[in-house]
């Protein structure tokens, strides 16, 4: 899921919202206002990344970082939404060292602080050869990481993953309805990687053999997966995990867990 402007999967004309739909209460961003999306051209070819937005051709180094620019702007806004600066203050405290693999490789845990005031976190798994290195790394989303405590989590919307419009009314029960599936061993549906970080490690084998490194998180750790929509119509996602710390921006749930 995205920003707002694509997180609905609608089935209505494209020429008018519909009728059923609750607003979302807008969030006021530093991108300002540009054209609505039916306000926009319809175009039959792709656009020019060298032209700029007043149709001049980037010629120089300093043009083509306006242009970055622009195009960075034109993806948040219609896209993935306004997206926070970088922290710059992540720190890394390990939880647990162990080998794995008969002393082939090593499993830490991690437990990383950043953000405003340091008040974000996130638990991070690494697997590396125990020799050698550095090691180019593969990042892995997948479940909570092995030894790192399971986040509670909000249910999904009651329409979720049915190729239904999320923004729609869908009854009684809209924020409540609907528990986290779990599979036939009672594991939540989310948590699709989970085990010790030796079954982990022995899963992808193949990997660290071959002088890779894997990390592994849950992206549910950093933005929930649900529709759940608040009374106000404001998505229930933005009360949690990452996103209270920055209200002046609308980055959605694909951005977070990126």
């Amino acid at each position: 899921m995205c920003g707002a402007g694509a997180m609905a999967q609608s089935n209505a004309p494209a020429e008018a919202p519909d009728p059923r739909e609750i607003p979302v209460p807008e969030i006021k961003t530093p991108l300002g206002a540009m054209p609505g999306v039916r306000e926009l051209p319809t175009r039959n070819e792709l656009p020019d990344p060298m032209t700029m937005s007043d149709g001049s051709r980037v010629k120089t180094r300093e043009q083509w970082a306006a242009r970055r620019q622009e195009m960075r702007r034109l993806l948040e806004y219609y896209a993935v939404g306004a997206i926070p600066p970088a922290p710059g203050n992540v720190k890394g405290a390990e939880v647990t060292n162990e080998m794995v693999l008969d002393g082939t490789a090593k499993y830490q845990l991690v437990y990383l602080t950043f953000g405003p005031q340091a008040k974000l976190s996130l638990n991070v798994g690494i697997f590396s050869p125990s020799q050698g290195g550095p090691f180019p790394a593969i990042i892995y989303q997948t479940g909570t990481p092995p030894d790192a405590p399971a986040l509670s989590r909000q249910p999904q919307g009651p329409n979720q993953g049915r190729g239904q419009d999320v923004l729609l009314v869908v009854g009684p029960g809209t924020n409540t309805a609907n528990s986290n599936p779990t599979d036939a061993k009672g594991k939540r549906a989310f948590d699709f990687g989970g085990g010790t970080a030796q079954e982990l490690a022995t899963r992808h084998k193949a990997v660290l053999q071959r002088g890779y490194a894997l990390v592994v998180f849950n992206p549910n750790d950093c933005a929930e997966d649900t529709t759940l929509r608040n009374e106000d119509g404001s998505w229930a996602f933005r009360n949690t995990r990452f996103f209270p710390a920055y209200p002046g921006y609308d980055w959605g749930i694909r951005i977070a867990d990126s």
